[in-house]
C-alpha cells in the first residue's frame, strides 16, 4: 500500500502516530520527548512573516519534560503514517518553543501551554548590530543565502540570475529576516519560508497556469464535506502601477494592465480603470520591477476568490503549492494554497485555505 492510498483511506482506516524530537536548528536529533507532549496543533499561513506556528500542551509530570527548555529548545514534529506494513515518516514542521503558560490546580501545575514558531523566528529575533550592506552587482539570492548560512540554518534557495543595481543597506537593529526578504524581493522571489523539514526555502514567483498541481483533491480523493467560495472585491484592479520606494535606487516605475477584450474585468470591457499601486522596497532592475507588476496583476489584482475546504490529514503539504480541486464551478480547477491547519491527533482533518485571481472572466 502506497502512502497516497494510506492517507486516502482506500484500504482501511488511516493510522497515524505523532513523534516529538528535540533537534538542533541544523536538524541533528538530540532526543525523543514524545511522552511529554499531550497534544498539539499546527497552522500554516502565507500571509505571515513566520509561515508555520504551533500550539503544544506539555505534561510537566512526565520525566521527558525535564529535558525541555522552552527558552532555547527546538522541536521537530513528525506524523508517522502506517503504509505497506511499516511506518512512513512525514515531518510536519520544526519549531522554536517559547515560555509556557502554566495551568495550576489545587494539586499543582497540570499543564504547560506552549506557543511555537518555525525557524524563521530565529531570523526575526536576531538583528543586525551595525549597518549591514550588500554592494551593487551582488546576486541578491546568494547574499540572502549567506545571511542564512551565517546563522547556522539549512537553506535551499532556487538560484536566480540577478544583480543588485545599487548598494543596499539596512540600519543596526534590523531583523535578519527583513534583510533576507528584502534581497529575495529584489530578485523577484517569494519571501523566505521554512518547509516541513526545517529547511529555508525561496524560489522565483510562478504563474498559476504553468505550475503542475502538487495534489488533487475531490470525491474519493481525501476531500470531506462541502467547500466555501467567497469573492473579495477590495482587491479588484485592472491596472497595477509598481514603484520603488528605496531612495537609493533609480526612480523606477512599471505598469501592468488587463487589456484582454475577452475579459469582463479588463479596461476596454469595463470602460473604467481600477488602479492598484504596488510599493516595492527594492528591485534588481527595471525589468525585474516590470515582472513584479505583471505578477501582481496576475496573482493579486482582479476578482480575488478565496476557498476553504477540509480533507483527511495530508502531512506533506507546503507553501506556494497548486492544488487541483475536483468540484463544480466556481470551486473546481487550480488554486494557490494560502495555508492550512490541523490538530495532532488520530482521525484529524485538515482545513485548507486556497485562493486565485479571476482575470479572464467571472466564472
Amino acid at each position: 500500500m502506497t502512502i497516497d492510498e494510506a492517507l486516502a483511506g482506500r484500504r482501511g482506516p488511516v493510522v497515524t502516530r505523532v513523534r516529538y524530537e528535540l533537534v538542533t536548528p541544523a536538524g541533528a536529533v538530540l532526543g525523543d520527548v514524545t511522552p511529554a507532549f499531550a497534544r498539539g496543533s499546527i497552522e500554516a499561513n502565507e500571509d505571515r512573516a513566520v509561515y508555520r506556528t504551533a500550539q503544544f500542551v506539555i505534561d510537566p509530570g512526565r520525566p521527558e519534560a525535564r529535558e525541555i527548555n522552552p527558552l532555547s529548545d527546538v522541536v521537530r514534529v513528525t506524523v508517522d503514517v502506517l503504509a505497506g506494513g511499516g511506518w512512513v515518516p512525514c515531518p510536519v514542521g520544526v519549531f522554536c518553543l517559547t515560555m509556557p503558560r502554566h495551568t495550576v490546580t489545587e494539586r499543582g501545575v497540570a499543564a504547560w501551554e506552549v506557543q511555537a514558531f518555525d525557524l524563521a523566528r530565529l531570523l526575526l529575533d536576531e538583528t543586525t548590530t551595525s549597518a549591514y550592506a550588500v554592494p551593487a552587482g551582488a546576486n541578491p539570492v546568494e547574499a540572502a543565502a549567506a545571511v542564512i548560512a551565517a546563522r547556522g540554518l539549512p537553506a535551499q534557495l532556487a538560484p536566480v540570475s540577478a544583480a543588485l543595481s545599487a548598494d543596499r543597506q539596512w540600519p543596526a537593529g534590523t531583523p535578519w529576516l527583513e534583510v533576507v526578504n528584502g534581497l529575495l524581493q529584489a530578485a523577484g522571489c517569494y519571501s523566505l519560508w521554512f518547509d516541513r523539514f526545517g529547511i529555508a526555502r525561496s524560489m522565483p514567483a510562478r504563474d498559476l497556469a504553468t505550475v503542475a498541481p502538487a495534489v488533487t483533491y475531490g470525491p474519493g480523493r481525501m476531500l470531506t464535506g462541502s467547500v466555501t467560495v467567497e469573492s473579495e472585491l477590495t482587491r479588484l484592479a485592472n491596472r497595477v502601477v509598481a514603484v520603488v520606494t528605496d531612495p537609493a535606487l533609480p526612480a523606477w516605475s512599471a505598469t501592468a494592465e488587463n487589456t484582454d477584450p475577452n475579459s469582463p474585468l479588463s479596461i476596454p470591457r469595463l470602460g473604467k480603470v481600477f488602479t492598484e499601486v504596488l510599493e516595492v522596497e527594492s528591485a534588481a532592475s527595471q525589468a525585474a520591477l516590470q515582472a513584479m507588476a505583471e505578477r501582481y496583476l496576475r496573482e493579486e489584482a482582479g476578482l480575488y476568490r478565496r476557498m476553504t475546504f477540509a480533507t483527511l490529514l495530508d502531512p506533506r503539504r507546503d507553501a506556494h503549492e497548486v492544488y487541483a480541486v475536483e468540484a463544480p464551478a466556481p470551486a473546481g480547477g487550480r488554486w494557490w494554497t494560502r495555508g492550512h491547519r490541523f490538530t495532532l491527533e488520530p482521525g484529524a482533518v485538515m482545513e485548507h485555505t486556497v485562493a486565485r485571481v479571476v482575470i479572464g472572466g467571472l466564472a
